[in-house]
């Protein structure tokens, strides 16, 4: 049988240029389009994130702006950055990098954005929206995991897809997506019995665990 790698770039160049001419029409309208990247800490792989996240918006002909806190900041003074920025309606749309330091809770900072201007589906309103089936966003991990899927023509309809993972970020989302595209999902988790013969079960694997998988959970069943 024959393999298709389904590579991330074709898909990700076809994206970008979408998102370009939908840029270039805001601005030709005189709306700007800009993107606030919020880091609390000095989190190393939040830095490396946003730094790559500034080059693709400076790519895309979108502005952006970088609001940092310093490690020891509260809650509630992040849920104030994050208000204010709500309020600029120079402001198109909110990321904060997560994680954030222990003192501070993530769930309260993502219950404070606007369901608008959230780009990774943090706020309950939007994940609440998503599950009924009506929700325009979803994480940005598992809408790429879909994109790839539609860009290779990849038929979702009555298969089996087994996610490994049940974050919020992604295993969740992804999960539910999937069930929009009419599939049958099984979740996975770390007290799943059996997971090499779910696998062996799946026409569509969706891995969210952070590492590869041996290649004998996914050999067919003898």
């Amino acid at each position: 049988m024959e393999t298709l790698v389904m590579s991330g770039r074709p898909v990700a160049d076809a994206y970008k240029e979408q998102i370009k001419e939908k840029v270039k029409a805001a601005q030709r309208a005189g709306k700007k389009v800009t993107l606030a990247i919020l880091t609390v800490g000095q989190d190393p792989a939040s830095f490396v994130y946003r730094k790559r996240l500034l080059k693709m918006t400076e790519s895309l002909g979108i502005g952006s702006r970088c609001v940092e806190l310093p490690e020891s900041t509260t809650t509630e003074e992040v849920v104030a950055a994050v208000q204010k920025l709500n309020e600029d309606p120079d402001i198109n749309g909110i990321l904060p990098m997560m994680p954030m330091p222990k003192q501070v809770d993530g769930e309260a900072v993502g219950a404070a954005l606007a369901p608008e201007k959230d780009m990774d589906c943090l706020n309950p309103a939007n994940g609440g929206a998503l599950l009924m089936g009506k929700g325009r966003w979803a994480a940005c991990t598992p809408r790429a995991c879909m994109a790839i899927l539609k860009f290779y023509k990849i038929p979702l309809d009555s298969k089996h897809a087994v996610i490994l993972g049940r974050s919020n970020v992604v295993g969740k989302p992804v999960a539910l997506l999937l069930l929009q595209e009419n599939c049958t999902v099984t979740v996975c988790h770390s007290h799943t019995k059996n997971l090499p013969e779910l696998l062996r079960q799946a026409d569509i694997i969706v891995a969210a665990i952070g590492t590869s998988l041996p290649r004998t959970w996914l050999s067919p069943a003898q």
